[in-house]
């Protein structure tokens, strides 16, 4: 029987095994393997870390990733709030901004209950709502007093600039408006 021939490692000088397809020295192939024993490495090898207890399981990871997944997740969380903020907080703040608006313009003297409804509440900021609910006990609308007054407007764009300046610029596609007039008994008395 023929012997195998002897095969040391070419980068460190350490003998393999006929079975080695790596140094298990240093990790280096086996087919850079030489034929005679090299007893000088080119450079110093470290030993081998200890294994760990996830050997089957091996994560790639860059150096760095771990501060890029925290950000991630940083970031998801902020866009999460915004788009809480956005349709949850944005309605109600426009509502009551129409309202402060409206009841100044109308010369109300309770603040109106005004609903503002959009499919997509972000479009708000840009002043496209779906639709509008207003209510008022008492108005003044071209100097004709009214009293309980619904309004119903829909495809509302309202001008953002003017809403905050106190002039509200208001167009719609459809707008309906009821109204009840009210006589009081006194008013037909002194008559």
């Amino acid at each position: 029987m023929v012997e195998p021939p002897e095969r040391y490692c070419s980068n460190c000088g350490h003998e393999l095994k006929p079975e080695d397809q790596f140094c298990s020295n240093c990790g280096m192939p086996v087919h850079r393997a030489a034929r005679v024993p090299t007893p000088e490495a080119d450079r110093p090898v470290p030993p081998l870390p200890p294994p760990t207890q996830g050997l089957g399981r091996r994560r790639r990871s860059l150096p760095g990733s771990g501060a890029l997944r925290g950000r991630g997740r940083k970031l998801v969380v902020l866009l999460v709030l915004v788009v809480l903020v956005l349709y949850l907080v944005l309605p109600l703040v426009m509502e009551s901004l129409i309202a402060w608006r409206l009841q100044t313009a109308l010369g109300t003297p309770t603040k109106p209950n005004v609903e503002v409804s959009s499919n997509f509440p972000p479009m708000m900021l840009l002043g496209r709502i779906d639709r509008v609910k207003v209510r008022m006990d008492q108005a003044s609308l071209q100097g004709a007093a009214v009293y309980n007054a619904q309004a119903d407007l829909r495809g509302v764009k309202v001008s953002v600039p003017s809403l905050l300046e106190g002039t509200p610029t208001i167009e719609t596609q459809s707008c309906s408006l009821l109204t009840s007039a009210r006589t009081s008994k006194a008013r037909t008395l002194a008559a």
